[in-house]
């Protein structure tokens, strides 16, 4: 009886594992993202910046840089549909074109390559403004060269503590962080702790 038994036990665990591998995925695992081609994918559903009301943008309103910078680039965002549409781009000071060139939509971004910025006005502000001459949509942002200070100090976080001569005449003292020349933070400071040359 008791072999009977085991031989009862040992087929009921034989059905249960037929019927347990009947739900099993043997198939080996797969990288789905690399078998799907980019090309495949919708337009409209890849990413919600092309959804936005505007069809072309700078990320920042302005943008001030340091006095010394000759070369920058500045980038924006543009409709991702457009990839190779031709963009045109122009700085102006007080109304009046100084700087021009071309650029376009590529993949959602372009790009805006400014040389001899260490000609700009110091202190003034600039009007930088980029067109899709497809469609007529524009952007602008403004930019500000920084002028020479004359009390330069480095601080402990990598900033600079300047003493710069405004436009008015007027001195004013600031901790100022660059980022490749682009000022990324700026905190205004007590006029004596940027002293003045020779004192």
């Amino acid at each position: 009886m008791r072999i009977i038994g085991r031989w009862r036990l040992f087929g009921v665990l034989f059905l249960c594992g037929i019927l347990l591998l009947q739900f099993q995925n043997c198939a080996q695992v797969s990288n789905l993202a690399a078998e799907v081609p980019l090309s495949s994918v919708q337009p409209d559903a890849r990413i919600s910046d092309d959804w936005r009301s505007d069809p072309i943008v700078f990320p920042s309103a302005a943008v001030e840089v340091a006095e010394h910078l000759e070369i920058t680039h500045f980038y924006g965002l543009c409709l991702r549909q457009a990839q190779t549409t031709p963009l045109r781009w122009q700085l102006k000071e007080e109304g009046q074109i100084i700087l021009a060139g071309d650029s376009s939509c590529f993949h959602g971004n372009f790009q805006v390559d400014l040389n001899d910025l260490q000609n700009l006005s110091c202190g003034t502000t600039h009007t930088l403004s980029i067109e899709d001459v497809t469609t007529g949509a524009t952007a602008s942002m403004t930019l500000t060269r920084r002028c020479p200070a004359s009390h330069i100090q480095e601080e402990n976080d990598g900033c600079i503590r300047e003493r710069v001569l405004q436009q008015n005449g007027s001195p004013s003292c600031e901790s100022v962080c660059y980022d490749q020349g682009i000022v990324a933070k700026k905190t205004p400071l007590p006029l004596d702790q940027c002293p003045a040359s020779g004192s």
